[in-house]
């Protein structure tokens, strides 16, 4: 898109969580879409961005690998950082980031986050996480 690289502004994080409810977490991660305009925003072509009113519901991929064992879940994890760790999302369409969710066992899940720095400087990125984990703690509402 831009002349001066082909090189995205491109950040994966992985957090280990316990107890985690993946419908609780999906409907957070919406309604903070809703509440902060940049999850909305797309870059268009011309290089200015656009915030998108409406957005449809962000689907949390949840991956189970309870049923596998501790090797099998190693190699499935590794497979999902391996593409997200490398993906380059298309910042002309929206979202410019995305969650997967992979459920190691009843208490233990490990949630994956790629998202375009595009969007979000360092400080904000770091913002967003820790206001997902207070939503999710009934901390904020």
């Amino acid at each position: 898109m831009y002349s001066l690289g082909s090189v995205a502004t491109h950040c994966y994080f992985e957090l280990d969580c316990l107890n985690i409810e993946p419908n609780k977490l999906q409907k957070i991660i919406n309604d903070m879409i809703k509440y902060h305009s940049m999850l909305r925003a797309i870059i268009l072509n011309n290089g200015t961005q656009q915030i998108l009113e409406k957005v449809p519901p962000f689907m949390l991929d949840i991956n189970n690998l309870s049923c596998l064992n501790k090797v099998e879940q190693e190699e499935a994890l590794k497979l999902t950082r391996d593409i997200m760790s490398h993906e380059i999302l298309k910042i002309d369409k929206w979202p410019i980031f995305n969650f997967k969710l992979s459920i190691l066992d009843e208490i233990k899940s490990r949630l994956h986050i790629s998202l375009d720095n595009i969007i979000l400087d360092g400080w904000s990125m770091f913002y967003i996480l820790d206001e997902l984990k207070l939503r999710y703690n009934d901390e904020i509402l």
